[in-house]
């Protein structure tokens, strides 16, 4: 709705409070379905990612990573560590949210 700027998240919280409000579910299950250790999981994240943004880490990582004219060679090991290490969070992602889930 362009006329209405709405994001996700007022758009899913107003979405819970019309079903409630029309009797769609009850209080009770709606807060059944909030995941805690998700939340949690998401909150830390954001909190680790603000923190990096101030210290400039993702400036250093630019930096890093950029290739600056040294060839095809260090452009290939740069992409390739770049890929590793999204592989690796992934892993890590999963590991997590496994644990979570279990528990």
């Amino acid at each position: 709705m362009p006329f209405l700027p709405v994001g996700r998240t007022y758009g899913a919280l107003f979405g819970v409070m019309l079903m409630v409000i029309l009797q769609g579910i009850s209080p009770y299950e709606a807060y059944g379905a909030i995941d805690l250790p998700i939340l949690a999981l998401l909150f830390g994240t954001l909190v680790v990612s603000i923190y990096l943004e101030r210290e400039d880490m993702f400036k250093y990582l630019e930096k890093l990573l950029t290739p600056k004219g040294r060839g095809g060679k260090d452009l290939l090991i740069r992409v390739t560590l770049f890929q590793l290490f999204g592989v690796l969070c992934s892993l890590m992602t999963l590991v997590v949210l496994f644990s979570l889930n279990s528990s």
